[in-house]
């Protein structure tokens, strides 16, 4: 874990810092670039032989190596970037990504798993570049954007198109139940509108917009990603959304405005009535007044199987226990679970199917640090965006996408905000002495 004198910066790195600090266009190139990458969705894979080179594809893998390009340069030029990259839990981020390149050699499609790795590469040294040279909130901010412009094409896709933007899900008894898909799944626009709820009240939990901004820009964003999380009927996106906000933003809520006086109380009121209904009524009352309310087919089957999910978690567990310790490579769900939908729907099977389970110990690790720090450090914007990975982890894939996403971007800043947060502050606190006519020096190592 990073500490105060871990990160005493040396006052070249400062300098350089405070050179980089100088935004020009190669850095909103990169901020442009962490927004698109942000809103990339999960590629379309046809078959069970590989990826499809489609048009689409190939937008996405040149923004990729505009990317990389970025990356690259960065790396070379900020000695800072190049520190911070060798901090923990940076360093640990990098070494899974590492894990994943080396099982993609293994891989039954080992083309396509060696471009998902790099791709989380990739993502997360970008995510992280964009974080040192223009700010942590300014990368946060790109995150969203990406976000905000995936939803809003779904919404469009979803009035205009609704052969692509309509996703109709086969129930029980030969029918369909309609969700919003927009661009992807729908409980990929899930996640995409949880991420943006989530950010959105970080802003405003934050102080960093006022009143006026509130309004004008909080509110309708709200409007739009919340209406977009309710009709992709994303259940296990909605409960992660409404949890992580309660547990990240524990202090706002209850020593914050009125507002969040009344908002937590009325949760709260929410799971007393709940808990007292469960276990004062009937399994029958609850079943009729309750559980089939929250279902698709009315079957109350659906919870208590995940919506089959069980069966998906067995099957990914049985092909984990073939290649245990390093795992198949990223990208190969479609392959190796065919059978089972083609998709893990849990992150940490997921992490154990692609990189084994050294890169799930190092995950697990991770985040183990991460809820520490949640406990002992507390931070609204890192511990908000953590149980967000967690609790949408249990039922979704999440991070690690075919092509990394906005999500392995999250879970790169989140991890390392307290870093970044350190590193800006003392950057900073440089600048004031500087200005203030005092010596330029900072701590040594």
């Amino acid at each position: 874990m990073a500490t105060d004198s871990s990160l005493a910066f040396p006052a070249r790195l400062l300098r350089a810092a405070r050179r980089a600090s100088a935004t020009t266009w190669i850095d909103y190139s990169g901020w442009l670039a962490l927004c698109l990458m942000a809103c990339a969705p999960l590629i379309d894979i046809e078959s069970s032989e590989g990826i499809r080179l489609s048009r689409q594809l190939i937008v996405k893998l040149l923004i990729l190596f505009g990317s990389g390009v970025y990356c690259w340069w960065a790396f070379l030029e900020s000695p800072t970037i190049r520190r911070v990259l060798s901090l923990f839990p940076p360093v640990a981020i990098l070494a899974l990504c590492g894990l994943l390149i080396f099982a993609s050699i293994q891989s039954p499609i080992p083309k396509e798993s060696f471009v998902s790795a790099a791709s989380a590469l990739v993502v997360v040294v970008l995510t992280l570049s964009v974080a040192v040279r223009m700010g942590p909130w300014r990368a946060l901010y790109a995150i969203m954007a990406g976000q905000l412009l995936f939803v809003v094409g779904s919404w469009l896709a979803y009035w205009f198109v609704p052969e692509i933007g309509v996703f109709l899900e086969p129930i029980a008894g030969g029918e369909f139940y309609e969700r919003m898909g927009g661009l992807a799944h729908p409980n990929t626009l899930g996640q995409f509108s949880t991420m943006a709820i989530l950010i959105t009240l970080l802003m405003v939990a934050s102080q960093k917009l006022t009143p006026a901004q509130i309004w004008r820009i909080a509110v309708p964003i709200l409007i739009i990603a919340g209406g977009a999380l309710v009709m992709s009927a994303s259940r296990s996106s909605l409960a992660a959304c409404v949890l992580a906000a309660s547990l990240g933003l524990r202090g706002w809520w209850l020593t914050g405005s009125r507002l969040g006086f009344i908002l937590a109380g009325a949760f709260g009121a929410a799971l007393i009535l709940f808990s007292l209904l469960a276990t004062t009524a009937g399994e029958d009352f609850l079943q009729r007044q309750i559980f089939t309310k929250i279902t698709k087919s009315g079957s109350t089957e659906e919870l208590t199987t995940g919506t089959g999910r069980d069966e998906i978690w067995s099957a990914t567990l049985r092909r984990i226990q073939d290649r245990p310790l390093l795992g198949y490579g990223c990208g190969v769900s479609k392959v190796l679970l065919r059978d089972s939908l083609g998709y893990a729907h849990n992150m940490f099977l997921h992490v154990a199917l692609s990189g084994g389970l050294l890169a799930l110990l190092l995950l697990c690790s991770l985040l183990a640090v991460g809820l520490f720090n949640w406990i002992f450090r507390p931070n609204p914007v890192a511990d908000t965006l953590l149980w967000f990975l967690i609790l949408n982890g249990l039922t979704e894939n999440v991070i690690l996408e075919n092509i990394a996403s906005g999500a392995t971007a999250i879970l790169a800043l989140s991890l390392s905000w307290r870093t970044l947060m350190l590193l800006q502050d003392r950057i900073e606190a440089w600048l004031a002495r500087r200005r203030m006519g005092f010596s330029a020096a900072a701590p040594n190592r």
